[in-house]
């Protein structure tokens, strides 16, 4: 749509750590696994590496996640769709 000028801007798609189940907390998702804080960190840091380097255009790195203040960690993507060559090759990364 925003190629073929059917819109004029470009769209945001964002997603956030609901839709790629990537809260990690000690308290709630993995509590279960034998890890520490450390371990928790990583894991949704790990993620977000493996985001960029699939061509997100934008990565926000929290805390939070509805269980308290440094109790987990999360992260949300933001895609960019301006109808660019560019563009359409970072979304087929994600």
């Amino acid at each position: 749509m925003v190629r073929n000028r059917e819109l004029s801007d470009p769209i945001l798609i964002g997603r956030d750590h609901l839709d790629f189940g990537l809260v990690t907390s000690l308290n709630r998702e993995i509590e279960s696994m034998q890890a520490d804080a450390d371990t928790a960190s990583n894991l949704t840091l790990f993620n977000t590496l493996l985001s960029v380097t699939g061509g997100a255009a934008c990565i926000s790195v929290h805390h939070g996640g509805g269980v308290g203040m440094k109790f987990s960690q999360c992260f949300e993507v933001v895609t960019i769709c301006d109808g660019t060559e560019e563009a359409v090759s970072h979304r087929c990364g994600l």
